[in-house]
């Protein structure tokens, strides 16, 4: 199990930062590939930098991470620019992009850059020799920590310094997002601004989706036990014809020596 998980792991990591191009790929698509791993590290990074940001106090280390924070959306600007210049059908990339153009120039939608970690997730998952059952319910958990944890910086970032708002903690975000990811809603948490309330929409569409994602994992893994089930029965059933085949030959034999 270690040696298939190492080798998961290393699987991964060539795809993402040594992928093969194809000879004939589009110049976007050979962008895309060859920035694949660059990008994540960027978006690990912003998470990094982005909760520093967010659960700091106004010392110097604050703003460096600031800094930090800012490069790092940098970055993100310069991919989404390269990417539209070099796509031949600029004007159908950028509506099919579009939630892509609000990420970059809306502050309020910044903290969704982080949620590009999540797709990456599922690459080992690709690879893995694993049961998929289990290997689709370890991403899916991890998303959703992932998912928890984000919401959770998002909120408390647009909520805390709002007068009216519940939301004075970290730890009120953290559990404001359990509640409503996993669409309990108890309503004593609720956020007052227009930012917390979209980041409340996306995150109950997350859960939702999450949630589907579980069910169908777990309705797929009954599906594969009764049919192991059945599958282990098999055996025992075809033994027994061959056993009343046998028994029906041997009273025919003994049938015909007693009339002969």
């Amino acid at each position: 199990m270690k040696e298939s998980l190492r080798e998961s792991i290393v699987h991964a990591y060539r795809i993402v930062f040594h992928p093969e191009i194809p000879e004939d790929a589009t110049r976007l698509q050979k962008w895309e590939l060859r920035v694949e791993g660059p990008m994540l590290l960027t978006s690990v990074g912003f998470l990094f930098l982005f909760a520093w940001t967010t659960l700091g106090d106004s010392s110097a280390t604050t703003k460096i991470a600031e800094v930090g924070l800012s490069l790092t959306w940098i970055a993100f600007i310069g991919d989404y620019v390269v990417r539209l210049y070099l796509t031949k059908n600029k004007k159908r990339w950028f509506w099919r992009h579009f939630h892509e153009f609000l990420l970059v120039v809306l502050p309020m939608f910044r903290p969704l850059q982080i949620l590009r970690i999540v797709p990456m997730l599922f690459v080992l998952q690709r690879f893995s020799r694993q049961n998929r059952s289990i290997t689709v319910a370890i991403y899916t958990g991890a998303s959703a920590v992932l998912l928890i944890f984000v919401a959770s910086l998002s909120i408390y970032g647009v909520e805390s310094t709002q007068a009216e708002s519940q939301i004075k903690t970290f730890g009120d975000a953290l559990w404001w997002s359990i509640v409503t990811v996993t669409t309990v809603g108890y309503g004593d948490i609720v956020p007052v601004s227009i930012a917390g309330r979209f980041i409340a929409v996306c995150l109950m569409l997350g859960g939702i989706a999450i949630a589907g994602v579980v069910t169908a994992t777990i309705a797929s893994w009954l599906i594969k036990q009764v049919e192991g089930e059945q599958q282990q029965e098999d055996p025992v059933q075809a033994e027994l014809r061959m056993l009343r085949q046998e028994v029906a030959e041997l009273r025919k034999s003994l049938k015909d020596e007693q009339q002969d």
